[in-house]
């Protein structure tokens, strides 16, 4: 059985005619409807939609907590320098 048997068919005059196993994907569909209506069953791309938006929402976290961390770094490293040039000076002076 191909996947065609699920559909109607359309006869030269322009009419259709139903295929053997068309009442079955009428049904699929059907209850399909009611579950997306439900929300039971989450349309595939809404559901992508959401896991992309949780994946970015948890990157941009992560990119604001590196930024973070390099604001500090950088002040470390600013106090840092500024202490060994303080130490340098005073060993000269010594």
């Amino acid at each position: 059985m191909t996947r065609t048997a699920f559909y109607p068919k359309k006869n030269r005059d322009g009419t259709t005619r139903p295929r053997p196993y068309q009442h079955l994907a009428e049904e699929f569909e059907r209850r399909l409807k009611l579950l997306q209506e439900a929300g039971t069953v989450v349309d595939p791309r809404t559901a992508q939609i959401q896991r992309l938006k949780d994946k970015n929402a948890k990157l941009e976290s992560r990119l604001d907590e590196q930024n973070a961390e390099l604001a500090e770094l950088k002040e470390f490293k600013q106090l840092a320098l500024s202490r060994i040039v303080a130490q340098h000076l005073e060993i000269e002076r010594l």
